[in-house]
């Protein structure tokens, strides 16, 4: 266990320190054997010029991305840092995770395909990735929208009900790499001040207790219990209709339909590229039958073709027509004697 998991000796990190020094890792090992979903194989192993292109439109928009490490906790290594700052106590977010899908069990066990208290089981175990379920829980733990953004500077999905916030923090931005990964992203502008100063757990406990008493009020009609239920309730039914398949094949399959889109651009405009220079050497290959007709000697064609002015040419040329030199012989004289008179 992590001595951040220690909450009486916790000290919150220097939120003002460099992001970047984080480490980059983007890999991640799928341990989630439960889920049974294959990866897109379509999607190069390569993405380093797509991650830059992507990091600098986010820039864009004052966003950055602050990588996470990729053991198989990288989506609450990333929340933690963007509740937290720190990405070391995801341990801690797990914990809180599985304790509230446990209290909502009646919920969230329509989304899972085994037995939910082996799922919980597995949840609970460090390096076991999460995905759709733990990132539900987490939107309506926090009170915050969750948006996920891949390979572009508007999220590709949302979780929350049309990004309703029960806070006057941002949403929780998170980008999702290729094969599974999340980091954080962040305004570094102004990510210190959306920070949750306190000790990591406390907050997750108050609501996990504030809704373990709301769901055991009988007048569910009261102001402040029914707006409570009433956000979660909005934010589950979109979940539903749009969250509740794992987000990894589809949003795998969206960014390789994107590449696939790039790379078809590319190879049109290279096509457009070839088909420029099949018709380049047409008109040269006119060009020459056109100055052979002339009777120019091939040396002269060679050298106008190289672009040297016919009119520079055919002088040189006068200098050593009657000397009969081979072909390869009188092109090499004329274009050093060429060269000569562009000095």
């Amino acid at each position: 266990m992590a001595e951040s998991e220690n909450v009486p000796g916790y000290e919150h990190p220097d939120f003002e320190s460099d992001y970047k020094s984080q480490s980059p890792t983007f890999g991640e090992v799928n341990l989630n054997i439960h889920r049974g979903k294959q990866m897109n194989h379509d999607i190069p192993r390569d993405m380093t010029a797509v991650d830059e292109n992507w990091k600098t439109r986010l820039k864009d928009d004052k966003l950055e991305i602050i990588p996470v490490m990729g053991d198989g906790n990288c989506l609450f290594r990333a929340v933690a840092h963007q509740v937290y700052g720190d990405e070391s106590i995801h341990a801690i977010i797990r914990e809180k995770v599985v304790e509230y899908l446990r209290l909502e069990k009646n919920y969230f066990m329509e989304y899972v395909d085994q037995n939910f208290n082996s799922y919980l089981e597995d949840m609970a175990k460090d390096g076991v990735w999460g995905g759709n379920v733990e990132i539900q829980a987490m939107c309506e733990i926090y009170g915050r929208p969750i948006e996920i953004y891949a390979y572009s500077n508007a999220p590709m999905r949302s979780y929350t009900n049309e990004n309703a916030n029960l806070t006057s923090k941002p949403p929780i931005r998170l980008s999702y790499h290729t094969r599974s990964h999340y980091n954080s992203i962040i305004n570094p502008s102004t990510h210190c001040d959306s920070i949750d100063r306190r000790h990591p757990g406390i907050s997750e406990s108050e609501f996990i207790e504030r809704w373990t008493e709301l769901r055991a009020m009988e007048d569910l009609q009261k102001n402040s219990a029914h707006a409570f239920h009433s956000s979660i309730k909005n934010s589950r039914n979109q979940f539903a209709e749009t969250c509740a398949e794992s987000p990894f094949n589809d949003i795998d399959t969206a960014i390789s339909l994107s590449l696939q889109t790039d790379f078809d651009k590319g190879a049109d405009m290279e096509q457009r590229w070839e088909d420029q220079l099949v018709q380049k050497a047409i008109d040269a290959s006119i060009k020459s039958n056109s100055m052979q007709e002339m009777g120019l000697p091939i040396a002269v064609q060679q050298l106008m073709d190289l672009g040297f002015d016919i009119d520079n040419v055919l002088r040189i040329y006068s200098q050593f027509e009657g000397e009969n030199l081979p072909q390869d012989l009188l092109m090499e004289n004329m274009e050093l004697a060429l060269f000569a008179t562009l000095s």
